[in-house]
């Protein structure tokens, strides 16, 4: 666990503070998905106050092995992301702040293991494709379409989804 001491920005000894170190993280859970970390997370950045309050500014890098949202096949994501955030005390913390914008810190340290976990799940895109181009699986047979044709007919009547056949007849009314 990596943890940083904020006491000397707390206390107005120092106005910033550089950053710059590696978090070794084997695996995150993402949705039920392991995302495995493949390079150790790089981090370089400054914690800084203004006034009483103390903010992060980081980069981040590191590669994950993903799923392809499309196919399905495994792959190797560069991950590179701002972060830019409030750091707030826990027992300060407040109903109404946009947890999306801070980060929690507890006995005076932030722990940088869990903060940028929650920094890539909450910075991945929902569906992560390993190409703009890949044309993912047959929605009939399942075949990988990146590899081969399938002899499906994708817009076949046929294969419309039993629960949605009521609703094509009302159509067909018309």
């Amino acid at each position: 666990m990596l943890k940083f001491d904020l006491n000397t920005i707390k206390r107005g000894e120092h106005d910033k503070l550089n950053i710059d170190f590696t978090v070794d993280l084997d695996n995150i859970n993402y949705y039920g998905d392991v995302l495995k970390v493949i390079r150790p997370i790089h981090v370089l950045g400054t914690i800084y106050s203004v006034g009483k309050k103390i903010f992060l500014s980081c980069n981040i890098e590191t590669e994950l092995e993903v799923h392809c949202g499309r196919c399905l096949k495994p792959f190797t994501h560069l991950l590179k992301n701002n972060i830019d955030v409030e750091l707030v005390e826990e027992e300060k913390l407040e109903d109404n702040d946009d947890l999306e914008d801070i980060a929690i810190y507890r006995d005076n340290s932030i722990d940088f293991n869990e903060m940028i976990k929650e920094q890539i799940i909450m910075n991945l895109p929902m569906k992560v494709v390993c190409s703009e181009d890949c044309k993912g699986l047959c929605k009939t047979c399942g075949k990988d379409l990146n590899l081969e044709e399938c002899k499906c007919n994708q817009d076949s009547e046929d294969n419309i989804d039993p629960r949605f056949a009521k609703l094509k007849e009302l159509l067909q009314q018309d």
